[in-house]
């Protein structure tokens, strides 16, 4: 490898594929093994084919293929499968070179970095269609512009100058994205270095895809999003980002209400058991139909890969609601009390403490009720009066909330109608409640509520044996692009019912809905 090492320096080589055949023994008998030159000779002992690359700029990938060898000769080969962790030792030498080759020397000589730059026929590191000379660049032409890009996104968004706020959002998502390909040189060469600049990146693009999405709804571009998070996808050349973002597109159609869209953009990560990304793995228990076991292994993984505190802590919240349904209260009660014990004191996360005690309280039942109840009662904001009515109707406490969310009833607010349709329903006012269904505004339902809002329908439908409004749900539902998706077998439930063929589970798939209507994911 010293001169495979002394090759790939001299040309300049910037990518290396190494193919061979490979002994392979499992963990437990590699670690009896004294003697590495008698692997051939172990008992257990398998052949496979590997096949690894190595680029300059950090990709290492390595898959195996096994195979087994006849009684005459004959070789049969098996599946291909990847590598989730790479031990390739033996390419250090050439790892060494690419270090090196990643500086200069200045005349003084003294040591410098090499700075990659982006050709400007590049398609733009924004994600969008142009090239990069004819997008972003002039926005990043020159130091003094690119440091002072996010003050003028600001001031645009402040004047409500949206066309040039989305010109300022989309270079400063070029910008960074542009730094980061530096990371993808500290993969092989520096991996704790890697991980830190990862969650460091990760936080950060987050922040960057979040503010182009402001204008780009506000200007009736939001149709150009989705191909956005898919080229940079592609793009990012760091295989955790990349994942991210895709979590982040299926995230946008779960959220447009495109279930069906969002479990494809999810499946196109691969093999769930080989992801670690949190957010995917909490988007994959809400949109896969997953067994409850399969799920809590799941969120369990979702909790460890957390790149923030706050990400970790809303993947315990969400994996003791789902042993809360398995009715594995102890262990909800343990990620409950981690979480409220580390939000305790932290005052820029108050909601998700709040969030927190809410839920201890469901698995304690009345115990942690008064204290959850105090925490909402602090919030005035619409989004908060929602979680607090959700709360006091998980309680049974029905007229509280339809008084908490009374001025939000008056407005007309949708999110507040369904809700308080839920606790009358729940209250045995079947009357009332298909009342304030027939007086719900069609075009105030946004996509992400045509779920709800179709499920309510047949729910009050059933009830109240309404063919008409029977016939409205079942359009309604058959109207939902979720095929492929958990919430599809949740519709042909809610349809069988409709015909009288089978009972819904009203109280199971609500439970559901009141966390659509304002869950974090």
């Amino acid at each position: 490898m010293r001169v495979v090492a002394q090759f790939v320096e001299s040309v300049g080589a910037d990518a290396l594929i190494d193919v061979g055949e490979v002994w392979l023994l499992p963990e437990s008998q590699a670690a009896d093994l004294k003697d590495l030159d008698g692997v051939w000779r172990a008992p257990g002992r398998q052949e496979a084919l590997q096949v690894t690359v190595a680029t300059r700029e950090g990709l290492l990938q390595t898959h195996l293929t096994e195979f087994t060898r006849g009684p005459l000769g004959g070789i049969k080969f098996g599946d291909t499968h990847q590598l989730e962790k790479n031990r390739t030792l033996y390419l250090q030498p050439v790892f060494e070179v690419w270090r090196r080759q990643g500086y200069a020397h200045a005349p003084d000589g003294t040591r410098i970095p090499r700075i990659w730059e982006p050709d400007p026929l590049d398609t733009c590191f924004c994600g969008g269609p142009k090239r990069f000379a004819e997008c972003c660049s002039r926005l990043l032409d020159g130091s003094s512009k690119k440091r002072g890009i996010d003050e003028l996104l600001d001031a645009a968004l402040k004047a409500g100058d949206f066309a040039r706020a989305e010109e300022f959002a989309r270079a400063a998502l070029a910008q960074y994205v542009i730094w980061v390909r530096h990371t993808t040189i500290t993969m092989n060469v520096a991996p704790n270095l890697y991980r830190q600049m990862v969650e460091i990146d990760a936080r950060a693009l987050e922040v960057h895809i979040a503010r182009l999405r402001e204008p780009l709804v506000a200007n009736g571009h939001s149709a150009s999003f989705l191909p956005q998070l898919r080229h940079l996808s592609v793009m990012i050349g760091v295989p955790e980002l990349s994942v991210r973002i895709t979590a982040r597109a299926a995230q946008w159609l779960f959220e447009s209400g495109d279930y069906a869209g969002a479990a494809g953009e999810l499946k196109s990560l691969g093999d769930i058991d080989q992801l670690n990304d949190t957010l995917a793995l909490m988007l994959a228990c809400e949109l896969l139909d997953l067994p409850d076991g399969k799920q809590t292994d799941i969120l369990t993984r979702a909790v460890a890969g957390a790149f923030t505190e706050e990400e970790k802590w809303l993947a315990q919240l969400k994996l003791a609601r789902h042993l809360l349904e398995c009715d594995q209260r102890p262990d909800a009660l343990l990620n409950m009390d981690s979480v409220v014990n580390e939000c305790r004191d932290k005052t820029y996360v108050r909601e998700l403490l709040g969030s927190a005690l809410v839920l201890r309280a469901q698995i304690t039942q009345e115990k942690d009720f008064a204290a959850a109840r105090k925490e909402m009662e602090v919030f005035a904001e619409p989004e908060h009066e929602q979680r607090f009515a959700i709360m006091l109707i998980e309680h049974g406490d029905f007229d509280e909330a339809e008084r908490v969310l009374s001025e939000a009833l008056k407005a007309g607010e949708p999110v507040a109608q369904l809700l308080v349709i839920d606790a009358r329903l729940r209250s045995g006012r079947i009357d009332a409640a298909r009342e304030l269904l027939l007086s719900v505004d069609r075009e105030r339902i946004t996509a992400r509520l045509r779920y709800p809002y179709a499920v309510t329908c047949a729910l009050v439908a059933v009830a109240c044996e309404d063919q008409k409004l029977k016939d409205l749900a079942t359009a309604y539902l058959h109207e939902l692009p979720s095929a492929g998706s958990r919430i599809a077998s949740e519709v042909n439930k809610l349809l069988k019912a409709l015909n009288d063929r089978e009972q819904a589970d009203p109280e199971g798939i609500m439970t559901r809905l009141r966390h659509v209507f304002t869950g974090r994911t």
